[in-house]
């Protein structure tokens, strides 16, 4: 955790409909004093007997969508190598390439595929553009900002934060006469207990309930790793981070 961080979030709109999120961060390092010689495989000695740990900003976004309508799904997209191989009349010159798709169905998370280009789009499969016959929708591009969870599986961290440790949720919404029962994915209150709060994103997953062609709601994880200190903490005395930009420009 930084020792004081300043987050700007930036909404842009443009006229092709498209939206950017963009968050930049920056504060105060979070240090401590050190023995002499002290090894410090944790963080970056930023002054003689100075450390600054290591540490990761990792946020949720809730989106609640409505495209051409209230049942929605989320429509996965892996690019994959073509399965005929060289010189078949599917693929002669061996060059091809595919999309793998799949609906999901089920109320979950999921993981990010590099390797793959992974994308996801929600859809609303009772229109079709009229042009490509896919599904009319909107698509999440999430690459620039994805990023795994460092903390091990069992950890306080990945117990408390279950949101952070997969870059997409799916769930069904549940609305009361109050409103939505599902906005905060790491639960409405944060007591600094060790153990997953019930009303959190983990919880509401194991119902494993239908989001094909429902009410759903996203929770998006993407942030940063903080690591390398030394560059811009001895441009000043103050120890301040440099500004960083999710996506980056």
């Amino acid at each position: 955790m930084q020792g004081a961080a300043e987050y700007v979030w930036n909404y842009h709109f443009y006229q092709d409909g498209s939206i950017d999120s963009e968050t930049k961060l920056t504060g105060i390092l979070q240090t401590y004093v050190a023995r002499e010689n002290e090894p410090n495989p944790y963080g970056t000695t930023v002054a003689p007997k100075v450390n600054a740990q290591y540490h990761q900003h990792i946020f949720s976004l809730r989106v609640d969508p409505m495209v051409d309508g209230l049942a929605n799904s989320v429509l996965e997209t892996d690019v994959v190598p073509s399965p005929a191989p060289v010189g078949s009349p599917e693929n002669f010159a061996g060059n091809a390439f595919t999309t793998k798709k799949q609906i999901l169905k089920v109320e979950g998370s999921r993981d990010y595929d590099w390797g793959a280009d992974r994308r996801w789009n929600i859809i609303n499969t009772s229109n079709k553009h009229y042009a490509s016959g896919e599904y009319t929708g909107y698509g999440i591009h999430l690459k620039g900002g994805a990023i795994p969870l460092l903390a091990k599986e069992g950890s306080w961290v990945a117990q408390r934060a279950k949101f952070a440790s997969k870059p997409l949720w799916v769930v069904k919404d549940k609305e009361t006469e109050k409103g939505t029962e599902r906005f905060w994915p790491a639960g409405k209150y944060v007591p600094q207990s060790r153990g997953e709060v019930d009303d959190s994103i983990g919880k509401w997953v194991e119902g494993k309930a239908s989001v094909e062609n429902e009410d759903i709601l996203l929770f998006l994880t993407f942030g940063e790793s903080k690591r390398d200190h030394t560059r811009f903490s001895r441009l000043n005395r103050y120890l301040m981070c440099r500004c960083d930009a999710y996506p980056p420009p």
